[in-house]
């Protein structure tokens, strides 16, 4: 993987070839929300994972350790305030 500023790409990428995220925040925003959506299909947090990578691939990224588990940690997160916002319904409808 080369990195040109914050644009991350894989090696083998052809240098006009577009890819969907420019910066490591768009990257990991894409990556996140596919980690939810599965956990939220699945249940299962190992598929939320794999999701992520595959979302990197798709992007043209390699999936490194690191930026998997960030993505899959940005989902729990988000999971955890889905959780939050519902407790908070259902706390302010009783």
């Amino acid at each position: 993987m080369s990195i040109n500023g914050n644009h991350y790409k894989m090696s083998n990428q052809q240098p006009n070839q577009p890819f969907a995220a420019t910066t490591r925040d768009e990257l990991l925003d894409d990556m996140a929300t596919a980690a939810l959506n599965t956990f939220e299909m699945c249940c299962e947090w190992s598929k939320g994972v794999e999701a992520a990578r595959e979302e990197a691939i798709e992007q043209g990224v390699r999936p490194t350790r690191s930026l998997v588990m960030d993505a899959t940690t940005i989902a729990r997160l988000r999971w955890e305030a889905i959780g939050m916002e519902v407790k908070n319904e259902i706390s302010l409808q009783e």
